[in-house]
């Protein structure tokens, strides 16, 4: 640009310099001001920047000037946005479902261009919300717009509408049909934009990042009597409402017919498993609540909850709750029967002998990347941690350090991923959870304890705390096969072996208990580990534990 343009506009330079290297706290000197103006071929004297100030303030810039020592700096005062409010908006945009990562990073980046570069740099942080699936359409603001203008023009629409399948690919509605509607409003529920519009007589909703190629129609639009009669908010009670998550690794199976209720719920990431011709399944991080297991109902067989067990027993529960509800009353359990659960009952572990000894009982489970301590390391860990007053469940993934893997057969062992161990906790977040839950006098409890406990210990140092190994107690009562699936089924037990912690820990306490109620000598067990004499001792013996053959 010449010399002479870049003059007549010293004044906009000067203002957009300002506006850009100056707040409250970074005011800058007329020595900075004249050196960025020579700088872009701007010849300037102090007096006709003066000038330059004089104007800009009577066209609403509010630029302050304070003394400063000897010298008189100046900034940018009140702005279009305060900086709180910038950050709000920043928020807002991160953290919205509906807008996608590239737009969210376009948008953000304009939203700065309204602060100072060091306003910006407070500005930059990522906003991380619970269970947050952002979304994948980038067309959504198109789609948006071409609705409200047909609204405002009073005139149909056509589009092609698509659902998920379980290869997670778009596949049309009607068999690539062109929807023709007359659009009516726009809804936002549970971060999801959704159309309500006419058609064939009736009100319906389409969500608007399923809508493709969007045209407006040479017709007007139809259903006014009916869409003035419609009461909005209790339209958007009754057909919307999701729930939130919570990190509970929680294994359910689907139908493929109801791939995009999966892919809508928990995002495209998530891993589908083939299962049969006609099933999936998932593992997913959800809220196992009322709230849960009422998504669940609305969904009736398509959808059913494999593993925890604790979660299976839970929609038992809630089943039998709803149950109880509309039966008549003949048609209830009778005599106090519990109809939901079979074999040990899972609050007899609060009067089990164990506590007469111990004021805290942990049955634990771990799953690892492999068996070897000194070269493998724990992925997911569950305890049920028991009192007198009660029991607690804890489970977790744990993240891996970057040069660790997780072999292809633990994945298969277990449905365990690098991905789903990213959202758990640290290695030595665990270590302390775990040292965490030693109270008083405490009796960790575990099948194959010998392996669980060498690798917490590796975590955690020596605990103070007494082992009992459960395989060792079954192993001399019922010889082999000894794995837990065996001890399940010999004592015909509501529970599963799926090597997943949590599922495993509550088999565990579900078999120490049936052998308790057998055989009332868990105590003669305390610290003694029984192994094979052909197999030996893998790894490192424990201090203080006991050591002996046991017989085949």
């Amino acid at each position: 640009m010449p010399r002479s343009r870049k003059q007549i506009l010293k004044s906009w330079y000067l203002a957009d310099f300002l506006r850009e290297n100056t707040d409250a706290d970074h005011p800058i000197g007329m020595g900075d001001i004249l050196e960025f103006l020579e700088k872009n071929d701007i010849s300037a004297e102090r007096r006709s920047v003066y000038a330059d100030i004089d104007s800009l303030k009577s066209l609403g810039v509010d630029i302050q000037s304070v003394r400063h020592g000897n010298n008189t700096v100046y900034y940018i005062g009140k702005r279009e946005f305060e900086l709180s409010e910038l950050k709000l908006l920043v928020d807002a945009v991160q953290s919205s479902k509906f807008i996608t990562e590239d737009k969210s990073f376009s948008m953000i980046n304009r939203l700065e261009k309204l602060g100072s570069s060091y306003q910006a740099k407070q500005l930059r942080r990522q906003v991380w919300v619970r269970g947050r699936v952002k979304s994948m359409n980038e067309s959504i603001f198109n789609n948006v717009d071409k609705i409200n203008l047909a609204i405002m023009s009073n005139c149909k629409i056509l589009f092609h509408y698509f659902t998920w399948n379980q290869r997670k690919e778009q596949v049309l509605r009607r068999n690539g049909e062109q929807y023709a509607v007359s659009p009516w409003a726009l809804l936002l529920d549970n971060e999801n934009y959704y159309l309500l519009a006419y058609e064939d007589g009736v009100m319906k909703h389409f969500r608007v990042d399923k809508m493709l190629e969007i045209q407006l129609a040479d017709c007007p639009r139809e259903g006014k009597e009916l869409f003035d009669a419609l009461d909005m908010a209790a339209y958007t009670d009754t057909h919307f409402g999701m729930f939130s998550g919570e990190n509970t690794p929680v294994k359910l199976r689907f139908e493929n017919s109801f791939a995009g209720i999966a892919i809508d719920q928990f995002g495209t990431d998530t891993i589908f498993v083939p299962e049969d011709e006609n099933h999936f399944t998932v593992t997913v991080n959800v809220a196992v609540n009322v709230h849960f297991y009422g998504w669940l109902s609305s969904l009736g067989d398509k959808v059913q909850i494999i593993s925890p067990q604790s979660a299976v027993n839970g929609m038992r529960e809630h089943l039998k709750t709803l149950l109880t509800l509309y039966m008549p009353p003949e048609a209830t359990a009778h005599d106090g029967q519990d109809i939901s659960n079979a074999g040990v009952s899972y609050n007899s572990v609060t009067s089990s002998s164990l506590l007469s000894i111990y004021d805290t009982v942990l049955f634990v489970d771990t799953e690892t990347t492999g068996f070897n301590v000194d070269t493998d390391c724990i992925i997911e860990f569950s305890a049920i941690k028991v009192t007198r007053d009660g029991k607690d469940l804890y489970s977790t993934f744990v993240r891996l350090p970057s040069d660790v893997s997780i072999p292809e057969s633990i994945t298969s062992l277990t449905g365990i991923t690098r991905e789903m161990c990213e959202s758990g906790i640290t290695h030595e977040e665990l270590r302390e959870k775990i040292i965490g839950m030693v109270n008083g006098k405490t009796l960790l409890v575990a099948y194959n304890a010998h392996f669980d406990a060498s690798f917490i210990l590796k975590l955690t140092g020596p605990l103070n705390v007494d082992y009992l190994d459960s395989m060792t107690v079954y192993r001399d009562r019922s010889g082999a096969p000894h794995k837990l699936s065996d001890a399940i089924a010999h004592y015909h037990l509501d529970a599963s072996n799926t090597h997943r912690s949590l599922d495993d820990a509550d088999a565990l306490m579900k078999v120490t208990l049936a052998m308790e109620a057998e055989k009332n000598n868990l105590l003669s067990y305390i610290n003694r580990f029984g192994y094979k004499a052909k197999y030996g001792i893998h790894g490192k013996q424990i201090e203080g534990i006991n050591y002996y053959i046991q017989l085949e």
